[in-house]
C-alpha cells in the first residue's frame, strides 16, 4: 500500500518538532513510520510538502532533510498528471471554495497547497492521505481515504516480574 502524508506529520517524524501541547505527536509519527516500514508499505511525500518543511530552514539544512527523505520515502513530483487532477478538483467549485475559506479562516495560499497535496496523492494512486490538518481533511473527504496518524498502542505491562 502507499500512503501520502502532509507536512505536519513529516515535521513531527523527521524534524522532531512540535507545537506546545503536541509533543506526543512526535512519538506517534515515529511509531507510524516504523509500522509502515515493518509492513513494507510506501510513504509518498508531495514536493509541495517538501517545500513547506524546507521553507523555514536555512539552506545549510536542506541536504540533511533531503537525504532522509530520499532514503526513506517516495517523492511525488507535481507533474502534468497532478496538474490535471488539481484542475479536475477545482473545476466549477470556486464559489464553494471561497465560502469554505471564509467559514474556516483558511488562507488562499494554504488551500492551494492543500489541493496540490490532494492532487498528488490521487495522481500517484495513494491508498490513504494521512493528515492532522482539518482543512485538508475536509477537502479530501470523498476523493481519497483520509485519516489522522494512528494513536500509540497502549503500553503492555510486564506479565511476570523479572525479580522473582
Amino acid at each position: 500500500m502507499m500512503f501520502c502524508i502532509d507536512s505536519q506529520i513529516l515535521i513531527w517524524g523527521i524534524k522532531k518538532q512540535s507545537s506546545d501541547g503536541q509533543e506526543d505527536m512526535i512519538k506517534r509519527a515515529e511509531h507510524f513510520f516504523r509500522w509502515v516500514d515493518k509492513e513494507k508499505h510506501d510513504i509518498l511525500i508531495p514536493t509541495v510538502v517538501i517545500a513547506e518543511i524546507l521553507a523555514p530552514e536555512p539552506k545549510e539544512k536542506y541536504s540533511e532533510y533531503m537525504d532522509q527523505i530520499n532514503e526513506n520515502f517516495m517523492i511525488g513530483e507535481f507533474n502534468t498528471m497532478c496538474a490535471i487532477r488539481y484542475a479536475d478538483l477545482l473545476y466549477g467549485k470556486f464559489g464553494d471554495l471561497k465560502q469554505l475559506m471564509h467559514n474556516n479562516g483558511i488562507r488562499k495560499e494554504k488551500m492551494k497547497a492543500d489541493f496540490m497535496v490532494l492532487a498528488t496523492a490521487l495522481a500517484y494512486k495513494a491508498n490513504t492521505l494521512y493528515t492532522n490538518d482539518q482543512g485538508l481533511l475536509k477537502i479530501a473527504k470523498g476523493h481519497i481515504q483520509v485519516a489522522n496518524i494512528p494513536k500509540l498502542p497502549p503500553e503492555q505491562l510486564e506479565l511476570f516480574d523479572q525479580n522473582i
